[in-house]
């Protein structure tokens, strides 16, 4: 059965209604995230939206940490994204170390 997404004004096979504001895009990009910019260390971002964010890093922070975030593109033509996040959420990865969603808070 399809049903039509809000965020994206889509039918998705999902089994429910998106009520997601603003559509996810699923991206394989890596970046570097830090809380002091002497110390930055590096992550892979799983999705990104409007409003927020969703990647991994081997570097545990707890939530409500305010991370400044780079994602690098692999094209010359995409310059690179900067933006502040706070951590909403963290999960203990098998093999990524652990996932952290949070909120974009500003972009540079």
């Amino acid at each position: 059965m399809e049903y039509l997404s809000r965020a994206s004004n889509q039918r998705t096979e999902k089994g429910y209604e998106e009520k997601r504001a603003f559509r996810r895009m699923l991206i394989d990009a890596e970046l570097e995230c830090w809380i002091d910019e002497q110390d930055t260390k590096p992550g892979f971002l799983r999705n990104l939206s409007a409003e927020g964010i969703s990647f991994y890093s081997k570097e545990s922070y707890s939530i409500q940490t305010q991370l400044k975030i780079k994602i690098n593109t692999a094209h010359e033509k995409f310059h690179a994204l900067f933006a502040e996040i706070e951590v909403l959420s963290v999960e203990e990865h098998a093999t990524m170390g652990y996932l952290f969603r949070g909120k974009i808070k500003q972009l540079f």
